[in-house]
């Protein structure tokens, strides 16, 4: 009875806000140990004993910033190296989060404990479509890239300049939509492995690929929006930064530059919760609904 109340006094909107906040969470910490290596690298530099600190590095058109790249390379090189690493494990620290979203998305009227604990479940098969996904992506981009410079040497005239830089475009056009492609499919395999999770994988990814299949338009559409809405949030996030001047003295403008940071991380993460629960309403009508488990048998 009492696992009944905890279910029922959390209704879908409570839940879709808490599942929000950690979502927005995960990101902003995650992101902050991605960027610790470069932020260590640019402190051991000595900027820091600059009157400007690290101000410096955005004045005067950011001439500091060229020339710290140019002297501390090395040091630099090793921050990258240690940030690609960190790129790596914060995308694996981050597929229990993204499990917890396909499970609240499915199942809205779980509890978040409950939620949390069906998606720590699928944990193995959302790192083997994590894998997949990333595989795929490296083979898109990889084609893209050989067919854009394909086209570029099988192209016009070089009078024809404009027409020049179209012909290869048309590539990075056609990469676009398999990544777009690519993402709907590796979605709807989450979406199927969360709704369904005694079907095998093999058996997922032929379910996830008849739903693309069938939805195909409406996926690409949704995935479209989703990148585009996302790009104008990441350009208003840049362009409210710009504005606040963060290169001039003032608590204040580092604070609201904090602050614009994180509002544009909880927006996109927002964006990514919506974009998730499209895909599943898209594919919901032929997808088996999620099984009845009691808390106790997932502890």
């Amino acid at each position: 009875m009492s696992s009944n109340l905890s279910v029922a006094h959390l209704g879908p909107r409570s839940l879709f806000w808490r599942v929000l906040w950690v979502n927005w969470l995960t990101r902003a910490v995650l992101g902050w140990l991605v960027a610790l290596p470069l932020i260590c690298a640019v402190g051991a530099s000595g900027l820091g004993a600059l009157p400007q600190a690290d101000r410096a590095l955005f004045e005067a058109g950011g001439l500091w910033l060229v020339e710290l790249f140019f002297r501390e390379m090395h040091a630099l090189s090793g921050g990258l190296r240690a940030g690609v690493f960190l790129v790596v494990a914060a995308l694996v620290l981050r597929i229990p989060v993204t499990a917890l979203l396909f499970a609240s998305t499915v199942d809205p009227r779980a509890s978040l404990s409950l939620a949390f604990r069906r998606g720590l479940s699928r944990f193995p098969r959302f790192l083997g479509l994590f894998v997949l996904e990333l595989l795929g992506r490296v083979l898109v981009l990889g084609f893209t890239l050989l067919t854009a410079r394909a086209l570029e040497s099988l192209g016009p005239h070089p009078r024809s300049e404009a027409l020049a830089d179209l012909i290869p475009a048309l590539a990075y056009v056609l990469g676009f939509f398999l990544f777009s492609w690519l993402s709907a499919f590796h979605e709807c395999c989450r979406a199927v492995s969360m709704a369904a999770p005694k079907l095998p994988f093999g058996g997922a990814l032929s379910e996830a690929s008849r739903l693309v299949r069938a939805s195909l338009i409406e996926l690409t559409g949704a995935f479209v929006l989703y990148v585009g809405v996302s790009a104008l949030l990441l350009a208003a996030g840049a362009r409210g930064v710009e504005t606040l001047d963060v290169s001039r003295p003032g608590a204040l403008r580092v604070t609201g530059a904090f602050f614009v940071h994180q509002a544009a991380l909880f927006a996109l993460g927002s964006l990514q919760m919506l974009w998730l629960r499209r895909v599943v309403s898209l594919t919901q009508p032929g997808l088996a609904q999620p099984t009845e488990v009691s808390p106790s048998a997932l502890r």
